[in-house]
């Protein structure tokens, strides 16, 4: 369902760095690291270049998605 709606969103608003993040997230999720790659070099060109913080982000997400691994969000433990 994540895919379908990530792709939805894109379909909406197709320069949305954010969504086209969450789609290349999903991507990696099901297991199509290619698409994956692709989509989140996509969402880099689309960010602005003094951002540097959320470009660095992106990058460590692709990096991930080019070794063939999702991206996982793990929530901080209760301290």
């Amino acid at each position: 369902q994540a895919l379908a709606d990530a792709q939805r969103a894109n379909e909406l608003a197709p320069r949305q760095p954010a969504y086209i993040d969450a789609l290349a997230c999903a991507y990696a999720a099901n297991g199509d690291f290619e698409r994956a790659v692709e989509e989140q070099r996509r969402a880099i060109t689309w960010l602005w270049p003094d951002d540097q913080d959320t470009i660095d982000d992106y990058r460590v997400r692709l990096d991930l998605y080019e070794q063939g691994m999702p991206y996982l969000m793990v929530p901080p433990a209760d301290t």
